[in-house]
């Protein structure tokens, strides 16, 4: 799943749109995280010029790799590779004994010696066709004299949220019965429900109140949790409810549900809980890519009834990308996505 993204990447929003300064959740948000239907995915020297099409490999150095043919720019040896700018690299496709892929790059501009990398561990989520993560074991330099130098900085990292760049070849999408599904533009309702759920989208609020990050995960179809990563609430998490529908081609809506309970105890509503809703317009370039709007927000106090509209230059904007491995993203970040 995408890419998007990397992200898990998977909305969108507005870390002071969810959560309000001093405010918290009144529900608990929980550790345990929806995921998606995950494949191993089949990649071996057979079909792995078909995977690797106008792939960017960022090991540093960066290699694009084209099916039999790659470049290579590095400027910078400290990771151990070799600082080159290179075209037409040649690139053979090996099967190790255990199973795994290695990438052999071969040029004869390389001083140091021709470089070898094991990849591991390809794996689908949501079984769409697509590959969303897989391993780089290790990566060696083989020199000419026939020893090898191992280059222990790149070993055993993980490539995650690659969104559509790596399709899975045609031959092992007939054999799991896969049909690649079109990616552009917004998702059905349907297509929300089988792509999105389970992911989570990370939000770069854009506005002239912005520059806050907010991951949102969506549980199931109706519901998911979030997270202030950035801003005057970060540190902030809880659940929220929620309804998606597509308005077009390429737009879609979201509204949010969500209830919180004022904690300042110098604020006269200290103690009080509310209820906030907000719309956002979606703009896809993807499932998994694209720009959201607040177009309107509302806050009721559940003690008086009294309704508030959020002002207009208070309303959020910005860009959302998809993470598809969710735990993986906050294993790495470090959240711990619980009630504050």
């Amino acid at each position: 799943m995408k890419i998007i993204l990397s992200l898990l990447s998977f909305i969108l929003f507005f870390t002071g749109c969810l959560m309000d300064d001093d405010n918290t959740a009144t529900t608990t948000a929980t550790t345990t995280l929806a995921s998606q239907n995950v494949q191993t995915a089949s990649v071996n020297s057979a079909n792995a010029a078909e995977v690797f099409n106008n792939f960017q490999l960022d090991l540093n150095p960066t290699i694009v790799i084209s099916g039999t043919s790659a470049t290579y720019k590095n400027s910078d040896g400290s990771q151990g590779f070799e600082i080159a700018d290179l075209t037409n690299v040649s690139v053979t496709y090996n099967d190790n004994a255990d199973g795994d892929l290695e990438l052999i790059f071969t040029h004869n501009s390389f001083v140091d010696g021709n470089i070898t990398i094991t990849l591991t561990g390809f794996v689908d989520r949501g079984n769409e066709g697509y590959i969303d993560e897989f391993t780089v074991k290790k990566a060696e330099v083989k020199k000419s004299d026939g020893t090898a130098k191992e280059i222990t900085s790149v070993a055993n990292t993980k490539k995650t949220n690659l969104g559509t760049k790596l399709k899975r070849s045609a031959a092992d999408m007939t054999k799991n019965g896969i049909s690649a599904p079109d990616f552009s533009g917004s998702p059905t309702v349907d297509e929300w429900n089988r792509y999105m759920v389970g992911t989570a989208i990370l939000a770069t609020d854009i506005s002239t109140t912005g520059g806050d990050l907010t991951f949102v995960q969506f549980t199931t179809s109706s519901s998911g949790i979030y997270y202030d990563i950035t801003g005057s609430d970060a540190g902030d998490s809880g659940n929220f409810t929620y309804t998606y529908t597509q308005d077009s081609d390429t737009t879609g809506k979201l509204v949010i549900n969500l209830t919180w309970t004022e904690n300042d105890t110098s604020n006269t509503d200290n103690g009080t809980s509310f209820a906030e809703v907000d719309y956002i317009d979606l703009t896809f370039s993807d499932f998994y890519n694209g720009d959201y709007k607040e177009t309107e927000g509302t806050v009721t106090n559940l003690k008086t009834g009294e309704i508030k509209k959020d002002a207009p230059e208070s309303l959020d904007y910005g860009v959302f990308n998809t993470i598809t491995d969710v735990e993986i993203y906050l294993e790495e970040k470090k959240i711990t996505v619980s009630t504050n």
